[in-house]
Order: C-alpha cells, then sequence, then structure tokens
C-alpha cells in the first residue's frame, strides 16, 4: 500500500478495539457480525491481505457512522498526499486529547528512564498492550516523543488544549478522568490519593479571578512536586463547578 492510501484498515482495528475495551467479550467476529460481512473477509482485511468488495464497503460505510470526510476516502481508498496527512493531523489532535492516555503517557516520558516497552507503560498507567502500542506511535507520529535506545525521549514542553479539536474530544477526556476518580475511591488507600470538597459562596464576577488562581496553583504544584527520576505518574484534576448543575443549560 502507499504511503499516501487511506488506511481504512486501522480505522476498522481502532474501532475494534474501542468496542473490546468497552466489552471484553466482543470478539472480530461480533465485529464482522455488526458490519454485516463474513469473520474472514474482516480478518483479511484488517491483515491488509485483501480490500472489501463494493458491496460489503457500502455496508462497512454505513455501519460505521462515519464522518463525510472519512466516508469520502473509504469510497475512494487512496487520498492525495496533502489530504492524507491533513486527515491524520486531525485524527491524531483529536485522540491526543479524548483518551486520557496519550497524555498520560507524555508526562510518564518525562521520567528519566522511561522505557519504551509498551508492557513497562501498560503496568504504569494501568492499560493494556493496545493502548500502550497506539499512545507510542500516536505521540510519535505528532512529533512529541522519539524512541532512543529502548528509551521514551519527550521532545515537547507543555502541551496546550488550545489546539483545533472538537469540544467533545475534551469533554471525553475529562469524563475519563472523573470515572478513574471514581474507581479511585474504592481501590486506592488514602495515604496514596487526595480527594477533597470545597464548598463556597462565590460572586459571579470572581470566576475568572478563580481560574487564574486555579492555574496559577497548579504550575506552583506541579513545579513543587515533580520528580523525573524517582516520581511516580500522577494526575491532578480540580473542579471548580455551580452546585445546582441540573439547572444550568450549559451543563445537559
Amino acid at each position: 500500500m502507499l504511503e499516501n492510501d487511506f488506511n481504512y484498515a486501522q480505522v476498522l482495528q481502532k474501532t475494534l478495539n474501542q468496542k473490546k475495551k468497552l466489552n471484553s467479550s466482543y470478539s472480530l467476529r461480533s465485529f464482522a457480525r455488526d458490519l454485516g460481512v463474513s469473520p474472514a473477509a474482516l480478518s483479511q482485511v484488517l491483515n491488509g491481505k485483501r480490500d472489501f468488495s463494493h458491496k460489503n464497503m457500502s455496508k462497512v460505510i454505513n455501519k460505521l457512522g462515519l464522518s463525510d470526510l472519512k466516508k469520502e476516502l473509504f469510497v475512494k481508498r487512496k487520498a492525495n498526499k496533502q489530504e492524507f496527512k491533513s486527515y491524520q493531523l486531525e485524527e491524531d489532535q483529536y485522540d491526543l486529547l479524548a483518551q486520557w492516555h496519550h497524555l498520560a503517557l507524555l508526562t510518564l516520558a518525562r521520567l528519566k528512564n522511561a522505557s519504551s516497552s509498551p508492557a513497562w507503560i501498560a503496568q504504569k498507567l494501568g492499560i493494556n498492550l493496545d493502548q500502550a502500542k497506539s499512545s507510542i506511535e500516536l505521540l510519535k507520529r505528532l512529533g512529541f516523543i522519539s524512541i532512543e535506545k529502548r528509551k521514551i525521549k519527550r521532545l515537547v514542553d507543555d502541551i496546550r488544549t488550545s489546539l483545533d479539536v472538537p469540544k467533545s474530544a475534551i469533554v471525553n477526556y475529562h469524563q475519563t478522568l472523573l470515572m478513574r476518580a471514581q474507581k479511585a475511591l474504592g481501590n486506592i488507600p488514602p495515604e496514596k490519593r487526595e480527594i477533597s470538597v470545597l464548598n463556597v459562596n462565590i460572586h459571579p464576577d470572581n470566576l475568572a479571578r478563580a481560574k487564574k488562581e486555579i492555574i496559577k496553583f497548579r504550575r506552583r504544584l506541579c513545579h513543587l512536586l515533580e520528580d523525573n527520576e524517582n516520581g511516580e505518574t500522577y494526575t491532578l484534576s480540580i473542579q471548580l463547578l455551580p452546585i445546582n448543575i441540573e439547572d444550568k443549560n450549559e451543563f445537559d
């Protein structure tokens, strides 16, 4: 396959991996059933041994609920080099923020002896091997890390959420971290975590100031605590929300 081909097999594999993550019993056979194609045909496409027939391609496009751009690239099978790079960058930027473990790996990469082994990364972040491998490839494509002598080298400093990505990606990122915080309450002993609540009456005019102070606090705390020699990777989330969320249209 040429470098500028749209590799829809990778899109299918990524979708399959996501479904497996949500349901451990979900299999390639289950995916083929949902797509309306045979398991053998799907397996060969995922392994790069063949393309879908036009009939099966139409089924797959309809079942996956693709964006207009993806539909076009699925049908074309090929895209010009610039179009493909633009598409790939858009997808990578979305995934960077939509999946929490990508940024977590970027933080892990600050450690002096951070291994490039997917098994080591999976163990450190509590993710599976496929997620570890996909994070490595994503961060390499974005130019955020490199692999040298089986070690990860971080190539960028701070990452800001100013990238032009959909709001849904950022929302998904925070939702997954909140779910992990829920699990931490029951699975991680208090001496290894800090989850606390403060209720306070705030004048609306002071909200902007509060956000600035939170940002300053995060940076001071990072500077105080960061240990790239012997540290363990933590995530800090701070939620400043109105109590009556259900009454606010912006939270629907």
